[in-house]
């Protein structure tokens, strides 16, 4: 249990990476471009796309700022997650 959920903790990062490393692409701009414009060391922003790392939430904000797009959590599946954390059936979440 514990495992697939690190697998899909793992999938979702690595997805995001991807698409930034996508936009990146599109607009032209290196990753020592990139990384001058969020004020990072280039080997930071190398590893940031190449390395199994788990970035900066902040780091990822700046670079999805930088190349025009936006960082967004979008609930999957018909459940709610309630604030502890615990799931909650979507009758248990209607007023």
């Amino acid at each position: 249990m514990e495992f697939e959920r690190q697998r899909r903790e793992l999938a979702q990062i690595d997805a995001v990476v991807r698409q930034l490393d996508e936009l990146r692409e599109e607009a032209g701009m290196s990753k020592a471009e990139l990384a001058r414009a969020i004020g990072k060391e280039p080997s930071s922003i190398r590893r940031f796309f190449t390395a199994d790392v788990n970035p900066e939430l902040k780091t990822v904000a700046a670079v999805a700022d930088i190349l025009g797009a936006k960082v967004e959590v979008v609930a999957s599946g018909a459940s709610s997650v309630s604030r502890a954390g615990k799931k909650r059936s979507p009758s248990a979440t209607a007023a």
